[in-house]
């Protein structure tokens, strides 16, 4: 009886795990209204055109291939926020812009003596990425921050920052730069 639940119930979580993993694709896809055209003239097939994103919200997309965002939206007439950039395929480069927080909340000292206070660092900055923007494809900029195992001498870098371009259908990163972060 429970082998026959499991095989019934493991094309349902396939089924459900395909369905998450091809929702950037279909939101970039279907619903182009909210898409920001990168490329000049009507719009195209979305088998013409790959489609840029960012899904973390401490990252924006500040100009692609030397053109400000500003300056795209003015060029096409959009308002409001966008969700994908559309791109022609071949090389572009983009120029992220962000800020990172970190917090670090101390407590007292175990003999009730210092009062360390929390702190919080901020990182802000800018990154500039090249890749390969290919047809009917989905790619998502996303930020990852590492904490580095051992930091004993001052001056060194206790964190890197990860900030990448990935293919949401294969899941392979095609952009990368990564960045000390010193406290």
């Amino acid at each position: 009886m429970r082998k026959r639940l499991f095989f019934a119930r493991a094309p349902a979580l396939c089924l459900l795990l395909t369905a998450a993993a091809c929702s950037h694709y279909r939101v970039a896809t279907t619903l182009r209204s909210n898409n920001l055209r990168g490329y000049d003239g009507p719009t195209r097939d979305k088998a013409e055109v790959g489609f840029l994103g960012c899904s973390a919200s401490d990252l924006a997309i500040a100009e692609v291939d030397g053109k400000t965002v500003a300056k795209i939206r003015a060029e096409s007439g959009f308002e409001g926020e966008y969700s994908y950039l559309e791109l022609t395929p071949g090389l572009h480069s983009v120029k992220i812009v962000g800020t990172t927080f970190d917090t670090t909340q101390q407590r007292f000292h175990t003999n009730l003596t210092i009062d360390i206070a929390s702190f919080t660092h901020a990182t802000t900055g800018e990154s500039s990425l090249d890749f390969k923007i290919d047809a009917g494809r989905v790619y998502l900029i996303e930020t990852k921050i590492e904490k580095l195992d051992q930091v004993n001498e001052s001056g060194k870098a206790a964190h890197i920052i990860r900030i990448l371009i990935r293919d949401v259908q294969s899941k392979q990163i095609i952009a990368e730069d990564r960045r000390e972060i010193f406290k």
